[in-house]
């Protein structure tokens, strides 16, 4: 029985390679825009609860290039609650990784706005 060949053709696997990439570019695509729309659907119901927050965006939590994107919308639409959140989201992320001095300065930034929120919750959790 002959022995079967991958090819070797430089150009295929090079269109392989290419197509790949786009596949998986169109899919953190269609993420991020399902993203920024969930953003946009939570910040035009205006509450900014602790835990709505924590039960709308806990799928999110360790991506922090999500979580620093919900920190803009909270800067956006001035709700202290909503950088909060995200900031000790993101300091739980850098926590769970060893970088301490980072999650401690991200906590530390979440307990302020906490404070001046007023958001008990918040404050328990920085």
């Amino acid at each position: 029985m002959p022995e079967k060949r991958l090819n070797t053709n430089p150009l295929l696997r090079l269109q392989t390679i290419l197509f790949l990439l786009a596949v998986t570019q169109l899919g953190f695509s269609q993420d991020t825009n399902s993203y920024k729309q969930l953003i946009e659907s939570f910040v035009e119901k205006e509450q900014y609860d602790y835990h709505i927050m924590d039960s709308v965006f806990t799928p999110y939590q360790n991506d922090t290039i999500k979580m620093r994107t919900l920190y803009n919308k909270g800067v956006e639409v001035n709700s202290l609650e909503i950088q909060g959140y995200a900031l000790n989201m993101i300091g739980i992320k850098y926590r769970n990784i060893s970088q301490y001095n980072k999650a401690i300065d991200y906590h530390l930034e979440g307990l302020n706005l906490a404070k001046k929120a007023n958001d008990i919750d918040l404050e328990v959790v920085s």
